[in-house]
């Protein structure tokens, strides 16, 4: 179930997605693996936030905060990914910025396969605070936060390729948020030629 959502994902096909994750995290409720049960909520949230029921992914995320260990490295990347983007959307932007240098931290070495949700749900949500901060006193960090989160997504494109057209999506989205559209412009043409050669594979 996790890797089936995961390739939906990854693919677009988010209603699919949510489908398995809800699935899994059912599946773990119902065995009482607290394991399973943070990794469920933290793959479901990000999908739910991008089929806009909001909501439902902002209950799962209280449960997960209280379900979380620090000690979890395996679900340490995509807990405070998912968490962070849960903050942006509630407008808790200091908060948001704070959780990414501490997802930032769990994002090192070799990269999980299924970490992708959580870095891009990160990234997303750090371009977001960027775009809404700029001209404030936040704007510099957010920045700062932002161009880390790529360059994590960069280290997960290097052992996992087939995530190079989201690198160039997210890292177009960065530039465009800090006012250079012409790069911007460049790397979402390079996405959309990785995304297109994705497809034929």
């Amino acid at each position: 179930l996790a890797v089936r959502g995961f390739f939906h994902h990854v693919d677009g096909r988010l209603r699919s997605a949510r489908a398995d994750f809800e699935e899994l995290l059912i599946s773990a409720r119902r065995r009482g693996n607290a394991d399973h049960t943070i990794w469920g909520m933290t793959l479901l949230i990000p999908v739910l936030m991008s089929l806009d029921r909001a909501a439902e992914a902002l209950a799962l995320d209280e449960e997960a905060v209280q379900l979380y260990a620090e000690d979890d490295k395996l679900n340490g990347p995509n807990f405070y990914g998912s968490h962070v983007q849960a903050l942006v959307s509630q407008g808790s932007t200091a908060e948001a910025l704070s959780y990414t240098r501490q997802a930032l931290k769990t994002f090192g070495g070799f990269p999980i396969w299924f970490h992708l949700g959580g870095l891009t749900a990160m990234t997303q949500a750090c371009i977001e605070i960027v775009e809404s901060k700029r001209g404030t006193s936040l704007e510099r960090d957010a920045r700062s936060v932002s161009r880390r989160s790529v360059q994590a997504l960069r280290g997960y494109l290097r052992v996992y390729p087939f995530s190079r057209g989201r690198y160039y999506l997210y890292l177009g989205m960065c530039r465009a948020a800090e006012g250079r559209d012409r790069s911007a412009r460049r790397h979402w043409t390079r996405g959309l030629h990785f995304a297109d050669l994705a497809r034929l594979e």
